[in-house]
């Protein structure tokens, strides 16, 4: 190991003086010299033209035996970069060398060296110096990622064989075996690599007889916001070579190096002063803090003193968490967001959560691991939070329901920075750094934002004077004071005239429903908002179009969704099914008009825009995003119901439930998400008897639940059991047991009692419903046919196998007489009588029906879609069953990877698809890799109520036990296969299709449920 000096060569002195030290390391089978020199004509542009292009460049070389070095434990790459690191301390002893900037130039693994180093450099102490003054990274061809443990060490083991005639199979098992800390070390990098310029160069060509490329374009790529990738028409081994000075690369290079240079300034601390990099890399706030925001100069203050990062904080020093709390509307998150604003250069990444319930913040969670690649699940995002090494703040906002533990969303340890907003006093036991409540504004600060809200001279006293008597009559509360002033500024109504207005709504507003407290400065919030609602109405009348209509019924609607997260999809998705849906007057008239509306062909996203944006102007609601995602204050939120008579209540209440129910045939996982949430709140308005009242349209409001029922399809299942269950007895009770509705009810319960592993419930409801489908709708109807594959699925699972198979070869011949062999029914019958197959030990006969359907299956479906990963994970037990272990085995890992990445590592299909993979592992002799699997599976199942799976879980585990420690002279039998689960993304049928179960056949309810 040694760190030569090529530039200035021994005994000649540098025409300049030295600005940066430049530092280049080698891969596998190279060396300090031949990695770099053309074969062409030994150039060796390290020595002979870099320090002619890059100005007061020192050179440096670091050699060292890569094969041995990765040809061992990882412990041996760590001590090469620490000898790297101890060798450029002893290089720059002298003040001005130690403060002097590094660019390290690495190729292929070498730059696996680097990034070990800055690792080390950046924990320990005696390295700061190194670790401060980096200014960045060239990469060469470095193998970063891969898309999992084996990926990565295939891509590793690529390079030995790519680069080397003939690797030694102990350097390509050590690579393989060490891939998993070495993609670690990747992920550690990318919290140092934000204070870092990093250039990325990546071949276009395969080597020799490689018919691939050694180290792709995403292998190559660390995907960070401000890397610079370019590409090189070369292939892995020649990627750094260079003829002349005029090579194309080469000249990129010497440019970034340069620009490298000349923003170090920015990049780098200053000599003496403390290390305070601009660092930010992630701003992610819903929106900007008001450009109005006013006073509240001693909180912000606090805020300074006790939330900013420092350099070297004490190793014991506790998570700082700051609670601001107080009254709705008092400037809690303006302040937040004020903070973040002006501090966001001190913190690596900023992020806003919104924790007004556990959905809202899982999906919000969700979306910063999405953004920051770390992940889809909220576990992920706040593990990536804890690891970090760079300073973070944390914002969660609308911490308001005291049942809700705010805990559950900070990240473990003491690392960052956490600034919750609640109306809630109590989530004072949570400071770590201290809490501040938030009531009304000073008077003066008050005055000066009505008057700045208001485009009105601040400084003019008369106008103060007006001011004054306005805010002291809203209580000086921030939110009413800034909507007061946007009604002066939007010429609603004067300065002068405001008290009058307000005195006329004072009797509306204190009959509404108090929601904070009975302070009457708090009831004042209303009354601003009902002048803007007014000043919209007034729009209405005297319109030409239908903007402000249209805006008045989207904003009350929104009253009754969840606050947050609602988009156009949503009311897009309504509008596309109501076009082929009829027969349903009631539900046609309990809709918003914009879906009604029939008279365009297509969605109308333009005039959806107009009433959001008239709506925003009077900001009633915020709008952020690419997908203008649409949030509504709380209070406002509680305002709009409050406004309603007892009669619009219930009117709009069945508004919403409608227009939801209606967007449920949707593709989209995340809408689905969406839907049910807002579904959640809308129903928890109400009352659950809401949607069965006996009245004189029992029809619609069962076609309504079934598309409710529909939407709350998924683990877990107490929701959609227990709407299935009123639904079917209202359905029962009202129309009778000879009709449409209660044979498609009674299956959609069924289908939950198998998802539950009811099998005995779903046989005893389903025991006589097939006759009379058949009588009411004829056999070859999508009802039918799935009551017959529902309980083929029960009569299976309770060992019944003659009759399920009976019943599924019935529904292969009325398939193949009366169907499409693309119609989602026939794809499901094709699964049952395969499942059948394999049940009763045809396994061969099974295998060709999985085969056959994922061939369907992937002709019709998008990636999205989750019915291909549903079917491989059965074609993949049949190759088990049939000895085709190594197909098997590859298909239960893609398969694994599909529903964790759509799912999450929680769900019941990627937990038990987990099983199927360590039970195959089991089979494949390495119980010991199947064994943590089992255990993460049961330790997860636990946690979130799978007791049904558990016991078959813990049998498997125990058999893998015994056949890893292979103390048992009686083989065990290895457990069953598991049970099959109900499909997640289409109950039987997928995307359009999927809701032929009732929309297909709606037309016909009414004469078939009579």
């Amino acid at each position: 190991m040694v760190l030569e000096v090529l530039y200035p060569r021994p005994g000649s002195a540098p025409p300049d003086p030295f600005i940066v030290d430049i530092v280049a390391v080698h891969g596998l089978n190279g060396d300090p010299t031949n990695t770099w020199k053309h074969p062409a004509n030994n150039h060796f542009w390290l020595q002979d033209s870099l320090p002619l292009d890059i100005k007061g460049a020192r050179v440096f070389n670091y050699g060292y035996n890569a094969d041995v070095v990765f040809g061992k434990s990882t412990a041996d790459i760590w001590d090469h970069a620490k000898s790297l690191l101890g060798s450029l301390i002893d290089e720059r002893e002298t003040d001005d060398e130690s403060q002097r900037p590094i660019i390290f130039i690495a190729h292929s693994l070498g730059g696996i060296i680097v990034k070990q180093a800055l690792a080390w450099a950046h924990r320990e102490p005696q390295y700061k110096n190194l670790r401060d003054n980096t200014l960045g990274i060239v990469f060469f061809g470095t193998p970063h990622r891969g898309s999992d443990k084996a990926n990565y060490g295939k891509i590793l083991a690529n390079v030995a064989t790519g680069v080397m005639h003939k690797p030694r199979s102990k350097l390509i098992s050590a690579l393989q075996s060490n891939s998993e800390t070495l993609m670690r070390l990747t992920s550690e990098f990318k919290f140092e690599a934000p204070n870092m310029e990093i250039m990325t160069f990546y071949e276009t060509k395969p080597i020799g007889i490689f018919s691939g490329l050694i180290v792709d374009r995403q292998s190559a790529l660390l995907e960070l916001i401000h890397e610079d990738s370019q590409p090189v028409d070369a292939n892995h081994r020649d990627i750094c070579k260079f003829k002349t000075r005029d090579d194309e690369t080469y000249r990129k290079l010497v440019k970034r190096v340069n620009r490298m240079l000349k923003g170090k300034d920015r990049l780098l601390p200053t000599p003496g002063c403390s290390h305070l990099k601009l660092r930010n890399m992630h701003f992610e706030l819903p929106f900007d803090v008001s450009p109005l925001f006013t006073g509240g100069d001693d909180i912000c203050y606090e805020l300074r003193e006790k939330c900013l990062p420092v350099d070297d904080p004490p190793a014991r020093i506790p998570q700082k968490r700051f609670i601001l709390y107080g009254l709705g509307g008092s400037g809690k998150t303006q302040m937040a967001l004020k903070f973040a604003s002006d501090h966001r250069e001190r913190f690596w990444g900023v992020f806003f959560i919104d924790t007004s319930s556990a959905d809202i913040a899982e999906q919000a969670f969700s979306k910063m691991a999405r953004i920051c690649k770390v992940g889809e699940r909220m576990e992920d995002f706040k593990r990536f939070l804890t690891n970090s090494l760079e300073p973070w703040l944390l914002i969660l906002d609308n911490a308001d329901d005291p049942s809700l533990s705010i805990s559950q969303f900070f990240p473990v340890g003491n690392r960052g920075t956490i600034i919750i907003t609640s109306r809630n006093p109590d989530c004072r036991s949570h400071a770590t750094v201290g809490s501040r409540e938030l009531r009304e504004m000073k008077d003066d600060e008050a005055v000066t934002l009505l008057l700045k809200s208001g485009d009105l001279p601040s400084e003019d006293e008369n106008l103060r004077v007006l001011a004054q008597r306005i805010v002291q009559t809203l209580g000086c509360l921030a939110l009413a004071v800034n909507h007061a002033g946007a009604s002066i500024r939007q010429r609603i109504c004067s300065l002068e005239d405001y008290l009058a207005n307000y005195t006329r709504h004072r009797k509306k507003l204190l009959s509404s429903r108090p929601v904070q407290a009975s302070s009457d400065y708090k009831y004042t919030v209303y009354t601003t908002w009902d002048i803007s609602v007014e000043s919209i109405r007034e729009l209405a009348k005297n319109a030409t179009d239908s903007t402000a209509a249209n805006a008045l019924e989207f904003l009350t609607l929104f009253g009754f969704c969840h606050f947050d997260d609602i988009t156009e999809g949503i009311f897009k998705s309504a509008w596309d099914d109501f076009l082929r849906t009829e027969g349903f007057p009631w539900w046609e008239s309990n809709l918003l008009g914009m879906i009604r509306d029939r008279r365009l062909l297509s969605w109308d996203s333009l005039a959806y825009n107009e009433a959001i944006q008239l709506l925003a102007s009077f900001s009633l609601i915020h709008i952020s995003g690419s997908e203008n995602r649409i949030s509504l204050h709380p209070l406002v939120h509680s305002w709009i119901r409050d406004s309603l008579n007892e009669e619009e209540h219930s009117r709009w209440w069945n508004v919403t439930v409608s227009t939801l129910a209606l967007a449920s045939d949707s593709d989209l996982y995340y809408l689905q998400k969406q839907l049910k949430v807002h579904l959640r709140h809308c129903i928890g308005i109400g009352q659950i008897d809401d949607l069965f009242l006996e009245d004189d349209v029992p029809l619609d409001r069962v076609e309504i639940s079934a598309c409710i029922i529909f939407v709350y399809f998924d683990h877990p299942w107490n929701h959609a059991l227990m709407l299935s269950e009123r639904a079917l007895e209202f359905s029962k009770r009202l129309l009778g047991d000879e009709c449409r509705s209660t044979c498609m009810l009674s299956s959609q319960l069924a289908l939950i009692f198998n998802a539950l592993l009811k099998f005995q419930e779903s046989s005893d409801l389903l025991q006589d419903k097939i006759d009379v489908s058949i009588r009411v709708l004829g056999p070859a109807h999508h009802v039918t046919l799935y009551t017959m594959g529902t309980l083929s699925q029960a009569y299976r699972h309770l060992d019944r196998k003659q009759e399920s198979l009976e019943l599924a070869q019935k529904m292969l011949a009325i398939c193949e007489k009366s169907l499409d062999e693309r119609d989602g029914t026939s794809l499901e019958v094709l699964l049952e009588v395969g499942l059948l197959y394999l049940d009763l030990g045809r396994d061969e006969e099974a295998i060709d029906l999985f085969e056959k359907l994922l061939v369907k299956e992937q002709e019709i479906f998008n990636e999205e879609n989750l019915r291909v990963p549903y079917s491989e994970r059965y074609l993949a037990r049949a190759y088990r069953a049939s000895g085709q272990h190594q197909a098997a085995l590859e298909m239960f890992q893609n398969t694994l990877e599909k529903w964790s990445n759509a799912r999450g590592e929680d769900h019941p299909y990627t937990l038990d698809t987990m099983v199927d993979l360590a039970v195959e592992y089991g089979d494949t002799g390495q119980p010991e890799k199947g064994i943590p699997l089992v255990i993460k599976a049961i330790e997860v199942g636990s946690e979130v109520g799978l007791d049904d799976y558990l016991e078959r879980w813990k049998t498997q585990l125990k058999w893998l036990e015994t056949e890893s420690a292979n103390t048992s002279t009686t083989m065990i039998e290895r457990p069953v296969e598991p049970q099959r689960l109900l499909h997640p993304e289409d109950k039987g049928i997928s995307g359009r299709e999927k809701r032929s179960l009732w929309s297909k056949t709606r037309r016909r309810i009414a004469g078939s449920s009579s």
